[in-house]
């Protein structure tokens, strides 16, 4: 992601943290999936175009609010392979 997506992101979604936030929010936020199944949700959503997103959702006692959603593009093959090979 590069810094003029971010900033679309960042207005979309009405975020308040800054780039340099953003990774570590995420990352918090499915750890909070994994430690708390009850109350944090993540739905991944695929489609067959190969775009999906990932939506964070908490159960409050009341509803469900929508905490935040990353968007994914499936990559090509070669880079596929490439990210594989260097890891």
């Amino acid at each position: 992601m590069d810094e003029a997506s971010f900033l679309w992101i960042q207005e979309q979604q009405k975020l308040t943290i800054s780039m340099e936030d953003y990774l570590p929010v995420v990352v918090r936020m499915l750890n909070a999936c994994i430690s708390s199944p009850g109350s944090h949700l993540g739905l991944f959503v695929l489609q067959r175009s190969g775009r999906a997103h990932l939506d964070f959702i908490q159960n409050t006692e009341f509803k469900f609010v929508e905490l935040l959603s990353v968007a994914f593009v499936a990559s090509d093959d070669e880079t596929v392979r490439r990210s594989i090979t260097h890891r």
